[in-house]
């Protein structure tokens, strides 16, 4: 039987550590791609992303804050409303960054067509 342990957890540790020297490469690879992306971030961005990080934080401290108000366990309504009121001021704030850097690749995709096809007539 204890043969038998041995073996077995022989080979869960050497899966084991193909597991993590995969992990390891996944992280390298997702952490290289994910600093690629933030630089290319303008100043403005990374200013909305941090307010949404740090607001969100905050108003899912105000929820745990509420559990230990009395009376304790129950999270009153008013901050309820408040948590309400943050995720939808961190949505805005998502959301507008998005739309509008939708709208200006729109923008200037069409003004690109406009060239070529000014240049195309030519």
């Amino acid at each position: 039987m204890k043969r038998a342990f041995l073996v077995v957890s022989g080979c869960v540790l050497r899966y084991a550590r193909y597991i993590y020297d995969l992990c390891t490469i996944i992280t390298r690879i997702t952490m290289k791609h994910l600093k690629q992306e933030f630089d290319k971030l303008t100043f403005k961005e990374v200013i909305i992303y941090i307010l949404a990080i740090v607001v969100m934080i905050a108003g899912l401290s105000l929820l745990f804050i509420g559990l230990f108000i009395p009376p304790e366990g129950e999270i009153h309504s008013s901050v309820l409303t408040a948590f309400g009121t943050v995720c939808i001021f961190v949505a805005s704030l998502l959301g507008i960054s998005i739309h509008y850097a939708n709208e200006l690749d729109k923008f200037k995709a069409n003004i690109q067509e406009r060239i070529d096809e000014m240049t195309q007539a030519q």
